[in-house]
């Protein structure tokens, strides 16, 4: 018996980014709005906290380890699985690549890092924070979305490969 490890690999990809898809559609779809709904002042100061506490987190490894296996699948996919596999272990891995890691990096955290430079309490925060709520939220569904697809890749991969 030979050990099939691009099926293994998106097997786990199958988790890792629903799990990642789970956790972006949980923030999006109450938690931040639940935030919103609170006083300005102590929805901005939990959302520094989180955006603090993220770093020393489980979700934070979950979201790099995803981000490098499915980049890492889509590449291998390209060049040595079966052209019907390596079509969706490929897009798995770009959706994971452009949907998670750039979006994160070219909009939410900006966002997150000019509102840890706010004081909370204060109005520039309070100005700040409806426009915070609004992109950030819209930026983050893109990553839910974008990692339930990459999930749905790997899984057609996988059924492929079986």
């Amino acid at each position: 018996m030979t050990i099939n490890w691009l099926l293994i690999g998106c097997s786990v990809a199958v988790i890792a980014c629903a799990m990642s898809a789970g956790l972006f559609y949980t923030f999006s779809d109450f938690v931040l709005r639940s935030m919103h709904l609170a006083k300005t002042a102590a929805g901005v100061q939990v959302m520094q906290n989180i955006n603090r506490e993220i770093m020393r987190s489980g979700s934070i490894y979950l979201l790099w380890g995803t981000v490098v296996l499915s980049s890492a699948l889509g590449i291998f996919a390209a060049f040595t699985a079966a052209a019907s596999a390596a079509i969706p272990t490929a897009v798995g891995g770009l959706l994971i690549f452009a949907g998670v890691l750039l979006v994160t990096f070219r909009f939410n955290v900006p966002m997150n890092v000019r509102l840890g430079k706010l004081a909370f309490a204060e109005s520039p925060a309070a100005n700040y924070w409806p426009e915070y709520v609004l992109r950030w939220n819209r930026w983050n569904w893109v990553r839910a979305w974008t990692s339930a697809g990459a999930s749905v890749s790997f899984l057609v991969a996988c059924l492929m490969l079986a």
